[in-house]
């Protein structure tokens, strides 16, 4: 129930260059979670804390290096129009490039920043980035053997919230053989929630979810 929840609330627009802030306000949602006991108690706990909104924003920037001078500019502070934490997916990046070539513009924009890079540096790759400390990284999804090294999800502690951050494998059609590993993926990812929520009882999961519920999707 929290993520399905939370997750409608972290709307990702893949079209390049293009992102959308969100802002989770405690009154607004917990009216709508009225209907979702566990959510209630979720949303509760985020900002029974916060005197101010925390601004999560996720982002499929599609080669973070195209997109670093738009990053550079939406990443103004929350003020101004910007966010606390930003999610990336499809960063494009490796390890080593991110550290050379991003990592340090990230930090002088006023972000601490953990990312998760393919080793060949495919369409992969994810990264937190947030103006508070980062903390108990972990890169990958449990009990999934990430033979492939796609790179698909990375979590952390900020604020004593635990962010997640996925990208998941694009299906194709459900005849295709990447769908099978879609579905493993899924299962292997689901797992992991259910393992994470119980010992992060505030855990806000975004991405890129590579999921159309209906035919206009």
């Amino acid at each position: 129930m929290q993520w399905d929840l939370v997750r409608s609330y972290l709307i990702n627009y893949k079209t390049p260059g293009y992102a959308v802030q969100v802002q989770i306000d405690s009154a607004a949602l917990l009216t709508h979670a009225a209907a979702f006991d566990d959510s209630a108690a979720l949303l509760q706990s985020i900002d029974s804390t916060r005197t101010t909104p925390l601004h999560i924003a996720t982002w499929n920037v599609n080669s973070i290096t195209k997109r670093l001078p738009m990053l550079r500019i939406w990443s103004r502070h929350p003020t101004d129009g910007g966010a606390d934490i930003i999610i990336l997916q499809e960063t494009s990046c490796n390890d080593e490039r991110f550290n050379k070539k991003i990592a340090d513009s990230v930090r002088k924009a006023g972000y601490h920043v953990e990312h998760y890079g393919a080793k060949g540096g495919n369409g992969n790759g994810v990264a937190i980035l947030s103006r508070f400390p980062i903390s108990n990284v972990v890169r990958g999804v449990s009990g999934l053997l990430d033979n492939r090294n796609e790179a698909r999800y990375i979590d952390a502690t900020i604020q004593n919230i635990r962010i997640g951050c996925v990208y998941a494998p694009y299906g194709t059609t459900v005849e295709h053989a990447n769908f099978e590993r879609k579905r493993q993926f899924y299962e292997a990812f689901t797992r992991h929630v259910s393992i994470v929520q119980p010992q992060h009882p505030s855990y806000i999961v975004g991405g890129d979810f590579n999921i159309a519920p209906d035919v206009t999707d």
